[in-house]
């Protein structure tokens, strides 16, 4: 008996399939890969993605069958289908069947072969299914957003990773890996596995040859003329929950930097921050934001009214509670996506309104330029009187020359002290700006600091995993460091 064990992965952003492409190959170089088209949808298939690896413990149980790995990848919220398999030995198959956690027992005492050495289960994660998302790299493009222009780093990520994130004030590409949304399948094709009502396992097919365990989360499969066509049903309800799951986690980084960005407008509006580069920049950020919800809203309704499974026909008949309950889970997640979408609208909305009370900066900026041409014409007009009184002859040449210097030069004078005058002002600003954004970092990474100092004393986590979860933690920290080091060379 085979079983299947499922890892979704999703980011917030668009895969270019094409331009992925060379990535994957580099990334896994011993897998077969190539394009597949799967119910009219693009993908990266990738198969064989970890060679030499085996199961050493499963359940308690000592073990050396091979573990295999393929994966799909589609464009859509960047999502990804692991798909973990191996063979179960009999004494398996009875403890299997008696395992309340499948997800416990796989995250925490499973043992595989991994390069020559022992080590947990979840490892498969951190070396062979994460990298597929380029982290450090998406890092490091934010480390350098203050170098580049948001528009810049978006096609930079295109380009070079294939990948185009979404952005908020600025890159917020989130991850998530892990089974969340999926289901295990069993292949089970000479009856090993206990069949009963009174346990939770039901058949979704009116043939009784595909069954679901509700409970723990399985599929088993009595008929393998079935099993790819369960497969691939599979696969579409996985990548339509974790799409809409990624959606609505992205709605919720909305409303999470809006709500920040909010303390901090309150904050100034209540100091009575009167700097009016802090404002310009509060205006260009806020409609950064609501073109980026723009950008993200568009491809929000395309998976709200787009379901995969919809023309999706199976080499099975499906029974009509099943395809109900589906149908219903699907129904929960898009009104929840729809309020969220809502809610960052408005959010937006208000969040604009201080800075539109601020306007009156810019048009005190633009008074100053209107009086400075009234100025300029009062001189000219003076000018004009001067040059004529200069030309009688009863006035000394050197005054005439001493006169039209001093003519010319008083409006000089006056537009080099408002250029110094104004410089001077919009560097103090500017460096008040950078200083009050450097406090703020310098809070996060202290804080990021103290998280990583408490996590490395967590005594209930692997010890394998949490090094790769410290490793990556210390990334963001470099991360922040960096953008402190950059703002401490902005200010002068």
């Amino acid at each position: 008996m085979k079983i299947h064990i499922f890892v979704a992965g999703t980011q917030s952003g668009k895969v270019d399939i094409d331009k992925k492409l060379p990535h994957v190959i580099k990334a896994y170089p011993d897998s077969s890969v190539e394009k597949k088209i799967i119910n009219g949808q693009t993908s990266i298939y990738v198969e064989g993605i970890a060679p030499n690896i085996t199961l050493n413990e499963f359940l308690n149980i000592k073990s050396s069958s091979e573990i295999n790995i393929n994966m799909h990848a589609f464009s859509g919220m960047s999502f990804s289908l692991f798909d973990i398999s191996f063979e179960l030995s009999d004494t398996m198959i009875s403890s299997f069947q008696k395992v309340s956690d499948f997800g416990e027992e796989l995250m925490t005492k499973t043992i595989i072969s991994m390069d020559g050495e022992s080590c947990p289960f979840v490892m498969l994660l951190t070396k062979y299914m994460v990298p597929y998302y380029n982290m450090p790299e998406i890092m490091d493009k934010i480390d350098k957003q203050n170098d580049n222009t948001l528009n810049e780093q978006l096609e930079e990520c295109s380009a070079k990773m294939g990948f185009r994130p979404y952005a908020i004030n600025g890159i917020a590409s989130s991850m998530s890996v892990g089974p969340s949304g999926t289901l295990f399948i069993v292949e089970d094709y000479e009856d090993q596995f206990d069949i009963n009502p009174d346990i939770g396992v039901k058949s979704i097919d009116r043939n009784n040859m595909i069954f679901m365990h509700d409970y723990k989360g399985i599929y088993i499969c009595k008929n393998k003329n079935h099993y790819q066509s369960l497969w691939n049903l599979h696969l579409l309800h996985a990548m339509d929950c974790r799409q809409l799951d990624m959606a609505i986690m992205h709605t919720q980084s909305f409303l999470s930097r809006i709500s920040k960005k909010g303390i901090d407008v309150r904050k100034n509006i209540d100091e009575e921050n009167q700097n009016a580069y802090y404002w310009k920049k509060l205006k260009k950020t806020i409609e950064l934001m609501d073109l980026n919800f723009l950008e993200f809203h568009w491809d929000a309704m395309s998976l709200i009214n787009k379901n995969p499974t919809e023309d999706f026909g199976t080499s099975f008949i499906i029974r009509d509670e099943y395809d109900e309950k589906v149908k219903k889970e699907r129904k929960d997640k898009i009104a929840k996506l729809k309020v969220n979408l809502d809610e960052v609208k408005y959010a937006i909305s208000n969040l604009s309104t201080p800075s539109h009370t601020h306007d009156e900066a810019i048009l005190q900026k633009e008074t100053e330029k209107v009086n400075d041409r009234i100025l300029m014409l009062s001189f000219i007009a003076m000018a004009v009187s001067a040059i004529g009184m200069m030309r009688s002859n009863d006035i000394e040449p050197l005054f005439k020359i001493l006169s039209g210097a001093g003519i010319i030069s008083l409006p000089l004078f006056y537009y080099m002290a408002r250029s110094l005058q104004k410089k001077i002002s919009k560097r103090n600003n500017k460096n008040n700006e950078l200083k009050r954004k450097l406090n703020e970092r310098l809070e996060s990474i202290n804080k990021s600091k103290a998280e990583l100092e408490d996590l490395k004393d967590s005594k209930d986590i692997p010890k394998e995993f949490i090094e790769e979860v410290i490793s990556f933690r210390e990334q963001f920290i470099v991360s922040e460091q960096k953008k402190i080091d950059s703002l401490k060379k902005k200010i002068k």
